[in-house]
């Protein structure tokens, strides 16, 4: 059974101007499993939010729009009309960006602000407002959903369709779920995947003195964040996510986490920092700061996410490439994709360059074998036979 929570007062407005911003909503009790919530968030946003819970004690969440749309008695009149269809089981008819706001919502609640932040980011920019974000979810069929697809890479590249289409099909994958739409044929069978010779991105590398070069064109807090990653090969978000206390001087290691993979789950590993450089420099970056801190910081002592989950790094690497006519497919997500590269160059086995990487066997043979093949060679050529 799940838990019984504290019932806010948040159809008076004197007790939501005393509740204090935060991520989780402020629910009141309407019915058993039926729950309206007030967020409230620092930027100033406030929004209403459904909560249902189902005979297995699921809970199915559904955003009732702004406090400045929608008084507290059309917060509730809506969320029943929707209580009302989750306990029937009817399929709403509503539109493909109404389910996104919809996920976006549920992600905020179930996993975390940043991972919202990035749904909505990409929903922003090829969902909301289009023809394809308008399309009934009733009417939704295979080729809408193609001909999104087709826009979008005419538009983007190949790697951001793959990206951003996972993340539209997670957002359509939650709605049939729930029972905003009946069926799954429209998007199960298009995929999201290009060729490989077109797709990847990361299909290029730097050798350490380019690489060098391209640092000293950064400011101070730039390159120490590409630098950490170079020494990690750990990815930009988990070197953005990781805490002073995250780094143990003593065991010589660093805990990363990240969330990608299956329904988002958090993973954590230990990078052990046995280079005498790469320990040197998180020595140097957690002098003088508390357990809490984050461990990378920019010049001015915040950390490299803002508010709403954007990373600043994504920015800056666009302004030094494009100010010193850099490769324009740089990201700061090459300086690991180099750095796993040169692992494996190096002859550490690729099970264990996975585990250090966070990543799989299948990833490492899909995306680095071609890499290399040079240094398989040069081996085989000093190999003594019988």
């Amino acid at each position: 059974m799940p838990q019984r929570l504290r019932d806010y007062r948040i159809h008076l407005k004197n007790e939501r101007a005393r509740l204090a911003p935060r991520r989780e909503p402020y629910w009141r009790h309407i019915d058993v499993g039926r729950h309206v919530g007030y967020r409230k968030m620092d930027s100033g946003s406030e929004t209403w939010i459904a909560r249902w819970t189902d005979d297995e004690a699921r809970y199915h969440y559904k955003s009732l729009g702004s406090l400045a749309a929608r008084t507290w008695s059309d917060a509730k009149k809506a969320a029943e009309a929707w209580f009302g269809q989750c306990e029937a089981g009817v399929v709403r008819a509503g539109t493909v960006e109404q389910l996104c706001r919809d996920y976006v919502d549920n992600r905020r609640v179930e996993v975390s602000e940043r991972n919202a932040a990035d749904a909505a980011k990409r929903f922003t920019a090829y969902v909301y407002g289009t023809g394809f974000g308008r399309k009934r979810l009733d009417k939704l069929g295979s080729r809408d959903v193609e001909r999104w697809r087709n826009e979008l890479l005419a538009r983007s590249t190949p790697l951001n369709t793959e990206r951003t289409g996972s993340i539209v099909k997670a957002a359509l994958n939650y709605g049939f779920a729930h029972g905003d739409v009946g069926s799954d044929a429209a998007w199960r069978k298009v995929s999201m995947r290009m060729g490989e010779g077109e797709r990847n991105e990361l299909d290029f590398y730097w050798p350490v003195e380019q690489r060098r070069m391209f640092l000293a064109e950064c400011p101070d807090d730039l390159r120490d964040f590409l630098q950490a990653i170079a020494h990690t090969g750990a990815r930009p978000q988990e070197i953005a996510s990781a805490l002073v206390e995250d780094f143990d001087p003593f065991a010589r290691k660093l805990v990363l986490r990240h969330r990608k993979g299956h329904k988002s789950r958090l993973r954590t590993r230990d990078f052990h920092l046995s280079n005498d450089a790469a320990f040197a420099f998180f020595k140097r970056v957690a002098k003088g700061k508390t357990p809490k801190a984050p461990l990378l910081t920019r010049t001015d002592g915040s950390g490299w996410y803002s508010d709403k989950g954007h990373g600043a790094w994504v920015a800056m690497v666009k302004r030094i490439r494009r100010a010193h006519k850099f490769d324009d497919r740089l990201t700061a997500y090459h300086f690991r994709h180099w750095t796993i590269t040169d692992m494996l160059n190096a002859g550490i086995v690729a099970a264990n360059v996975a585990t250090m990487a966070g990543t799989s066997i299948e990833m490492i043979d899909a995306y680095y074998k071609k890499y290399v093949a040079s240094a398989v060679d040069e081996r085989l050529r000093g190999l003594e036979t019988v």
